[in-house]
């Protein structure tokens, strides 16, 4: 597969040619080959059971955690995001809003914005035209992500 050669593939296919198999197969086998430490598959919520069930039927050892929204509140979040830490899982599903409620820790998101911000300002001072419409919306991306780091710390 194109993902293990060159760390990156596009699933594209039509309806019903595998593409929920061949997620699986990157996440599972990716895990089995050391690419990955805990794989986290986020799809949109009216395929998370789909995808959930297509990687048990397909890979019936695995170790495979599924958070249904359904069934999560403020309490069950904690208690799961723990288990992720802490489990050996072969992969973990996630529906896009349950995504959107688990959070990483402070640091992590405080040095991931760090670097966005350097990268960010590295292309600025690369770029050899001042004051194209391309320079002027990365200098309000810069502004709007260091307004975002001020207001976490």
């Amino acid at each position: 597969m194109r993902y293990f050669q060159e760390g990156r593939a596009l699933l594209a296919h039509g309806v019903g040619t595998g593409k929920s198999f061949e997620l699986a197969s990157i996440a599972i086998e990716g895990k089995a080959r050391n690419l990955h430490q805990k794989p986290v598959v986020a799809v949109p919520n009216n395929v998370f059971g789909q995808l959930s069930r297509s990687i048990q039927q397909h890979y019936p050892n695995a170790r495979v955690l599924s958070l249904d929204p359904k069934k999560m509140n403020k309490t069950q979040r904690h208690e799961l995001t723990s288990k992720i830490a802490t489990g050996n899982w072969d992969c973990v599903v996630v529906a896009h809003s349950t995504l959107d409620k688990l959070s990483a820790p402070k640091q992590f998101v405080d040095n991931q914005l760090q670097k966005q911000i350097w990268e960010l300002q590295s292309v600025i001072d690369n770029q050899d035209s001042q004051g194209t419409f391309t320079n002027k919306r990365a200098q309000q991306k810069l502004k709007n992500l260091e307004t975002k780091l001020q207001k976490r710390l």
